[in-house]
Parts: structure tokens; C-alpha cells; sequence
């Protein structure tokens, strides 16, 4: 039986201050906290087919918890139309990763007796001829040292067009976001993976026409290459 117990504490702050008729100036501050996946948290294994690859659960997975900081500015000059930009700063802590170790298959307590044919096969094959001298891949969820740095800017410009021809209008929204990490990275590991998918550049754009018998709408979106 595993038993855990954590304590945050998790403030936030939200300001607004008008600095002229339909321009808004925007703060905020917040520290939140995610949750480790309970599938993740299981106490389980799996050995997989040809028994060269070892997973483990972790009971022992911390949850993870970011710093964020927001400012940003609104300008309203008539009626539906908006433009904003908006910066924000976020540092995230103990956010889990998977570090794959070789480990001997001796040494992960395994009843080789109860395996599968394939698993008994493909161990004593990576032992040429020893199931206690297969290496094993080892994967188990574990919490990084590294502090995550993100930043990040968004433009946008929500603007109808009816004094050109009533019922269109177009909306552009730009994002930019940049990655760093605090701290040691350990050998072997990618530092990217922490937070695969962020694209630097991200580009949305779309341009309309309604009235009261249809919609018609023409989107364009373009993200640069994510990290991976």
C-alpha cells in the first residue's frame, strides 16, 4: 500500500484598469496546479511482447504546478471591432517525464517462469543465451528537476468590414512562443520532449460574410514546425 499526501498553495490576481474610453489595460497572476494521470500514477508493469521493453507505474508521481503571469492591452474603437495584444510568462515545476534506463533483467524481480513463450524467446535472445543478462528498456514516469520557461505574445484584430459591404468582416490573430529549461539536463535526454508540440509561430486569419439567410467563411492557418 503507498499512501501521498501535497499541499500548495495557489493564488491568483486579476486586474483591469481603463486608461481611456475603449483602451483596457489587463494583468493577472496565478499559480495552478495539473494532476498526474491516475493510469500513470497505477502501480502496474508491462513487459512488452518480445520482452525488450519494460514499463512501470509510478504511485509516487507528484502532481505539477506553473507560475503564470499575464499583462496585456485592448483597444475597442467601435462597436465589434478589438484589437489586443497580450504577453505572458509561465514557469512550470516538477512537470513529469519518461528518461528510458538499460537495466539487466535480473534485477527487475520478474518470475521469468510466468512469462509468455515470445517473452521467454525474445529475453533469452537478448541474453544470447542468458534471460538474466537481457537488457531491458526501463520506462517510468517520473517528475523533473527542470524548470520549464515559457513566453509567449498573441496580436489579434477582430474587425467588421460594413462600410465596405455590410455583413463582412476579418479576424487575424498571430501567436509567438518561445521554450527554455532551467537546471541539469540528464545524459541521454531530449530537453524538447518535456513539452513536444509547441510551434514558435502560429498564424490564423479568416474572412466573412453573413447576413440573415447564410454564412460564409475562408480560414487560413499556418504553425511552424513543432518541437519534438
Amino acid at each position: 500500500r503507498y499512501t501521498a499526501s501535497d499541499h500548495k498553495w495557489l493564488p491568483s490576481a486579476n486586474v483591469a484598469y481603463m486608461l481611456a474610453d475603449g483602451l483596457v489595460l489587463r494583468g493577472a497572476a496565478a499559480r495552478t496546479l495539473t494532476r498526474a494521470d491516475p493510469n500513470q500514477l497505477a502501480p502496474r508493469f508491462d513487459l512488452s511482447l518480445d520482452a525488450d521493453n519494460y514499463t512501470i507505474g509510478n504511485p509516487a508521481l507528484k502532481p505539477f504546478y506553473a507560475d503564470n503571469f499575464d499583462a496585456g492591452i485592448e483597444w475597442y474603437p467601435k462597436s465589434r471591432s478589438v484589437v489586443t495584444f497580450n504577453a505572458w510568462w509561465k514557469k512550470i515545476y516538477d512537470y513529469p517525464y519518461n528518461l528510458p534506463s538499460q537495466q539487466l533483467f535480473s534485477t527487475l524481480n520478474i518470475d521469468f517462469a510466468r512469462l509468455s513463450t515470445r517473452q521467454q524467446a525474445g529475453l533469452i535472445n537478448l541474453g544470447n543465451g542468458d534471460y538474466n543478462k537481457a537488457s531491458v528498456t526501463v520506462v517510468q514516469r517520473r517528475n523533473s528537476d527542470l524548470i520549464i520557461n515559457l513566453a509567449g505574445q498573441e496580436a489579434s484584430w477582430i474587425q467588421p468590414t460594413d462600410f465596405l459591404l455590410k455583413g463582412t468582416g476579418f479576424n487575424i490573430n498571430v501567436t509567438h512562443i518561445k521554450q527554455s529549461l532551467s537546471g541539469t539536463v540528464p545524459v541521454g535526454f531530449n530537453p524538447n520532449s518535456l513539452l513536444a508540440g509547441l510551434a514558435p509561430w502560429t498564424y490564423n486569419g479568416t474572412i466573412y460574410y453573413e447576413n440573415k439567410a447564410f454564412q460564409l467563411r475562408f480560414s487560413y492557418t499556418h504553425r511552424d514546425a513543432n518541437l519534438s
